[in-house]
């Protein structure tokens, strides 16, 4: 079974990731919190949402508290008030004070949408790029739509509305529905940066590095990404990170890697939550630190990263700073591989055959072995090839086990091949 931590790797990518937008709208300094908090007993929605916003950011004299922010917006919103319903929608997405539901983010966002809220229209145009469906509950969904999302973004980038330029350039990068234009997309980034948007700034560093509407030139890629750092950009930050960390195009500094990757990780960049958390397990540049790593894996983790998902069904296997425990672990395997995790689908499976945590079930454990090995891992194609060999979960099919023990051993997995030996 495959029992190590798996870490971290940033690749450099065309492609924009999801970031969200929000106004900071908090109470005037001028205003007692005494006085807002009063209004709101009243149910008035301008002081409602002011009163969300200073829990949300922890000011005006109260702590930060997300849940009592998102009730404040719930109240707000119900009032009739169109940026608390927005910044209810943020709480959805992000999962902070409730749980995390990107149908109830976009539901926000829409209605903040028909209002006319910039944020909330690109925001929404952001949710119908991907389209979503709940693996839960298949009547909460909606469609992908780049149709209309194109013609948002298209009206925000008129309006000057700085994020939008990045977000449209995306979509002509990947082309989908409408034809890709690649020198359009770099027009677009280049308006973006004039406007001084990081985002735009990433992705042009991004062109350059692939030739993306360019020429290919690494150094106006590694310009462009240290302007993204210096304004901010979390995927900047992670990117010149992994170039500091393996030396590739900067100097190779582990130091200055680490302090980049804590920033994108504090600013809530999921993979870089993720790197931090091996750099407290492997202990070589920060002091090693099972709870330290368990906190930036679980940060990742609340947002759904598998890889995050993966490592604390490691933990609580192996008794890495807590008691072991099967069942946890089998829980965090089993929410891993539904998302397609192979590494966790193979441990799930051997979980499955061997009774552990949910206890025996051999048509379960064929199930996700076939799963895994239908992503290429060998070791699952194997197990896999030994079920139908052996009709374990599975009707007895010695051809189809020959076919998979082929696979694993063409994937390099020795004793498939041993095996296969055996066979004839």
């Amino acid at each position: 079974m495959n029992t190590l931590i798996r870490t971290a790797c940033f690749l450099l990518s065309a492609l924009l990731a999801l970031h969200l937008y929000s106004q900071e709208t908090v109470p005037e300094k001028s205003q007692n919190i005494a006085d807002i908090q009063e209004k709101a007993k009243n149910g008035d929605a301008d002081a409602l949402l002011q009163l969300g916003n200073a829990y949300f950011f922890g000011r005006s004299g109260v702590e930060r508290d997300y849940t009592l922010a998102c009730s404040y917006y719930r109240k707000s919103s119900k009032a009739g008030n169109k940026t608390a319903t927005f910044n209810l929608g943020l709480c959805y997405d992000q999962g902070l004070g409730i749980g995390r539901d990107p149908f109830e983010a976009f539901k926000c966002y829409k209605e903040a949408a028909a209002a006319g809220l910039a944020q909330a229209r690109y925001n929404l145009a952001v949710c119908l790029m991907t389209g979503y469906s709940s693996q839960e509950d298949t009547n909460r969904k909606y469609a992908r739509d780049t149709g209309t999302a194109k013609e948002l973004l298209e009206k925000l980038c008129q309006e000057n509305f700085p994020p939008a330029f990045a977000k449209l350039a995306e979509l002509y990068i990947e082309g989908t529905g409408f034809g890709k234009n690649e020198q359009q997309a770099f027009t677009l980034l280049e308006e973006g940066v004039s406007l001084g948007n990081s985002e735009s700034m990433r992705m042009l560093a991004d062109c350059y590095y692939g030739g993306v509407g360019c020429k290919k030139n690494d150094e106006k890629m590694i310009y462009w990404l240290g302007k993204a750092v210096d304004n901010g950009n979390p995927e900047a930050s992670a990117k010149m990170a992994h170039f500091h960390e393996t030396g590739l195009y900067v100097e190779k500094n582990i130091a200055k890697a680490l302090g980049l990757y804590e920033k994108a990780a504090l600013a809530g960049m999921e993979m870089a939550q993720v790197k931090m958390g091996d750099f407290h397990m492997k202990g070589e540049i920060v002091k090693h630190d099972f709870a330290e790593a368990r906190k930036w894996y679980e940060k990742a983790a609340a947002k759904g990263n598998a890889l995050a998902i993966f490592n604390l069904a490691i933990f609580a296997m192996e008794g890495f700073g807590e008691e072991k425990n099967d069942l946890k672990a089998a829980k965090y395997f089993l929410e891993a591989a539904k998302k397609d995790d192979p590494h966790a689908q193979f441990n799930l499976a051997c979980f499955y055959y061997e009774g552990r945590g949910f206890g025996a079930d051999k048509s379960a454990a064929f199930y996700w072995f076939k799963k895994a090995a239908e992503q290429g891992d060998a070791k699952a194609q194997r197990r896999l090839a030994e079920c139908y060999i052996a009709g374990e979960g599975t009707p007895e099919n010695m051809k189809l086990g020959v076919e998979w023990l082929t696979n694993a051993a063409l994937n390099g997995d020795r004793e498939s091949a041993d095996i296969l030996k055996s066979l004839k």
